[in-house]
């Protein structure tokens, strides 16, 4: 009974943090997700480990992943902590890897303050 209960907790927490665009069945998709989900963790880390700094989604990635890990995934992950309250976008910018302006983010360390405002 205790396993089925943390197997579904386990889904829960976890089905928000896989996006899949390509109908991906069977014990491959839990893995993913467990991926995606200990991405979202490291780059929560990583941020609350520098309060007060901004840090585009690059800047993540470059310090986290490197080149095996697609740049699109350290996007989604952010999307993710955004979307949970847990960082929040900056109006700054910088020129990204493209030449294009790129978004900032900085760690809500607090998150029940942010609630405040």
């Amino acid at each position: 009974m205790f396993l089925v209960l943390l197997i579904r907790v386990f889904y829960f927490l976890t089905m928000w943090y896989y996006h899949d665009s390509t109908n991906i069945i069977g014990p491959a998709i839990d893995r993913y997700k467990y991926i995606a989900l200990s991405q979202d963790q490291q780059v929560l880390k990583f941020m609350r480990s520098c309060p007060g700094f901004t840090f585009s989604a690059e800047d993540v990635h470059n310090v986290l992943f490197g080149p095996n890990v697609p740049l699109t995934s350290t996007r989604r992950a952010m999307s993710n902590l955004t979307r949970d309250g847990l960082i929040v976008k900056t109006a700054d910018q910088v020129i990204g890897q493209y030449g294009r302006p790129v978004c900032k983010w900085i760690a809500v360390m607090n998150p029940k303050q942010l609630k405040l405002f």
